[in-house]
């Protein structure tokens, strides 16, 4: 792993908000987090092989940048919020090593859970406010390809509360021993859309993505209007 660089910050996988707050569950305690090596965070705009991996995929993601170290610990929501840098457009494109069939409830955390290419769009101020809580949990997002085709849509409340995921992030990682760092990038998952780049793996069902430049852009976030991310898929 140190081939990956230093830590970069980490992700979330796919919970649902309140399903562990009280302990484990079927023996599973979750959240699951993991590391973000540094290497693999780019800036937007970067560009990917269609051939990088064994199977990847167009996420639509949100991402939150650590402050102050007074976020280990801060209490209440707006105690976090005030100890963020701020916030990303982020798209993520993982790695999945595992198949449709054959798969068990293990592999499938080590399939939601890895990380291989994150890319960043510029820093989203959001004020430690009510006002900007509420800005936070109900803003749109859309993923278009060049073509200004939209492959996908929606709005954050349908997918989670930012700040309850950035609480969760940090706690796991206190759990742990260790304790978040100004600049840590916080992956807050897949916002409703994923666009594989190949037929196959373990997402039959789902369409590919059409075209060779995902935009994510972000509506009613940023005082000063839409903001977005992009990856050039190299064919």
């Amino acid at each position: 792993m140190a081939t990956e660089g230093p830590v970069g910050g980490y992700k979330v996988g796919t919970f649902e908000a309140g399903i562990y707050d009280n302990g484990p569950i079927d023996g599973w305690s979750g959240p699951v987090t993991a590391i973000m090596h540094s290497n693999g965070l780019h800036e937007s705009g970067h560009h990917v092989s269609v051939d990088c991996c064994n199977f990847t995929f167009v996420e639509s993601d949100f991402a939150a940048e650590v402050g102050s170290d007074v976020i280990n610990d801060a209490e209440t929501d707006l105690e976090i919020l005030a100890a963020l840098k701020g916030f990303h457009p982020f798209i993520e494109m993982p790695d999945i090593l595992t198949t449709a069939s054959g798969g068990s409830k293990f592999s499938g955390v080590a399939t939601n859970y890895d990380f291989r290419t994150g890319i960043l769009g510029d820093l989203i101020l959001v004020p430690a406010t009510q006002a900007g809580l509420s800005r936070l949990n109900s803003f749109n997002y859309e993923m278009t390809n060049e073509h200004g085709k939209v492959l996908g849509e929606g709005n954050i409340r349908d997918a989670y509360e930012p700040i309850y995921r950035v609480r969760a992030i940090r706690d796991r990682i206190l759990k742990r021993g260790r304790r978040l760092e100004v600049g840590d990038i916080l992956s807050l998952g897949n916002m409703g859309t994923i666009r594989p780049l190949k037929p196959g793996g373990i997402m039959l069902e789902r369409p590919r993505f059409e075209g060779n430049i995902g935009t994510v852009t972000y509506y009613n976030l940023d005082s000063s209007g839409p903001v977005e991310v992009s990856v050039h898929i190299d064919r």
